[in-house]
């Protein structure tokens, strides 16, 4: 996975082995003087997707400089993990690691000693923040479609008492995180085995879930996998109660989507600190959903069969394509036409006609990734929008989509109709290409489909370049 990172300072021999570690890894770094005030940074550099700083750096220091970010109403969800390349003792680390916290930073590490836990770690994180910014992205939309001042920077940090559930063992540490998370006023749900946990997740509007990786006679990384693949608790956060022989395991659960880990025996205040600092990530997040979920409902859907609209669409599509050239990536466009629906609506009435694009709206929701975009683009054309999915991915997901729709007639009423759609497919890197661009190429595609037959897929390959 690649992303943008933030290196301060990094001119220091430590941090000078970990620029190299990171370059080999692929990652961008970007670098600002350590003088300069966090406040000033989207003047001279782009924004980061995780910054990392040196505990031990002098004014300020990586605990001080962690406080100005978290202070920056417009940098303060930046993931930011604070580092040291010193050999501190056990007792010295477990403080800073406090201090880290208590400054707003989602981990403090140790490297090169964990590079391989620093590395799953950051492609954790960076996971976290895209999610953020793909609804961000959709908020800023919104406001532009609305002709409306974007200004409000979340819920109040104060939200209320969190719900937690809890998956340990009762011989575990569950009694001591239960009394350490009650008495900073939460409600914690002990759940008995890994089967519970996940009926409890989906059941329950948790704002945190907390697992010990040493379940006896169960497989928590299977549990962490499930929550992830559940749709009610797909964005529920995940912290694992580790030990110290368990990096192999740590490193696999982050690359599951855990979010965050607790070596045993733990300190109280960093249970509680990465416990508050997770609630306020997640119900950030939710205050985006909801909004945007609001504000979609108002103005910005298709009446018939709840899809986005024409004008939201060609926002959306304008904003990613922009975004291109930034961010490296590939994005893919689906021109989606029910095929003959004229005879639908000759043959049975517009109110069956009306039934068959709702259907088949609802069909293509269910084929897409979390972090695609339907639209209704007119009439019975429909277009989906898929961020970071090259040719061959979209052109497998059109595949699917087709023989899906051909696969099971509609029913409306006591009639069964049969419904076929074909399908053009772009893809671009955005080099020279506006939305407008790929939409015609999309659209290019979809008339080769039909002039070949109907009821299939053509790619219209002529905006995919070779990435420089």
């Amino acid at each position: 996975m690649s992303a943008r990172i933030l290196l301060i300072p990094h001119d220091t021999a430590g941090f000078r082995h970990l620029a190299a570690a990171l370059t080999t890894e692929y990652y961008d770094l970007v670098t600002v003087a350590c003088s300069d005030e966090p406040i000033e940074w989207p003047k001279t550099c782009p924004v980061p997707d995780l910054i990392i700083l040196d505990a031990m750096a002098a004014d300020p220091d990586g605990f001080t400089l962690c406080r100005r970010i978290k202070s920056c109403s417009h940098l303060r969800h930046l993931p930011v993990l604070i580092v040291t390349t010193a050999a501190d003792t056990e007792e010295t680390r477990a403080l800073n690691r406090g201090r880290g916290f208590e400054a707003g930073a989602e981990d403090y590490l140790v490297t090169p000693a964990h590079d391989r836990i620093l590395f799953a770690r950051i492609r954790s994180l960076v996971r976290l923040k895209r999610t953020l910014d793909e609804w961000k992205l959709r908020e800023e939309t919104t406001d532009l479609l609305m002709d409306r001042d974007g200004g409000d920077c979340g819920p109040a940090e104060d939200g209320g008492p969190a719900k937690i559930l809890l998956v340990d063992n009762p011989t575990g540490h569950a009694n001591e995180i239960y009394d350490a998370l009650s008495a900073d006023g939460n409600t914690v749900i002990v759940a008995p085995s890994c089967r519970t946990a996940l009926i409890w997740a989906s059941e329950i509007d948790c704002d945190v879930a907390i697992i010990n990786i040493s379940l006896i006679d169960d497989d928590p990384l299977l549990l962490c996998s499930q929550i992830r693949l559940a749709l009610p608790s797909r964005q529920l956060p995940i912290l694992l109660m580790i030990g110290d022989s368990d990096d192999q395991r740590l490193t696999k659960g982050l690359d599951l989507g855990v979010d965050d880990y607790l070596l045993r025996p733990f300190d109280s205040a960093q249970l509680v600190a990465r416990t508050r600092t997770h609630v306020r990530r997640k119900r950030y997040q939710q205050w985006l959903r909801s909004n945007f979920s609001t504000n979609v409902r108002l103005a910005l859907t298709d009446g018939l069969t709840g899809l986005y609209n024409r004008g939201y669409l060609d926002r959306h599509l304008a904003t990613m394509v922009r975004r291109l050239p930034l961010d490296g990536a590939i994005l893919s466009v689906l021109m989606i036409d029910i095929d003959h629906f004229k005879a639908v609506n000759d043959s049975h009435g517009h109110l069956a006609g009306d039934n068959v694009l709702r259907v088949v709206a609802q069909r293509i929701l269910h084929h897409l990734r979390a972090a695609d975009l339907a639209a209704r683009y007119g009439g019975e054309e429909f277009v989906v929008i898929m961020p970071e999915c090259p040719l061959d991915i979209a052109l497998a997901i059109a595949d699917r989509l087709c023989r899906t729709i051909a696969e099971a007639p509609v029913t409306c009423g006591n009639l069964l109709v049969t419904v076929t759609i074909s399908i053009g497919v772009a893809s671009t890197n955005g080099t020279s290409v506006n939305g407008e661009t790929l939409l015609r190429a999309a659209d290019d595609g979809l008339y080769r489909a039909k002039r070949s037959g109907r009821n299939r897929v053509v790619a219209n390959t002529l905006l995919v370049k070779e990435h420089a």
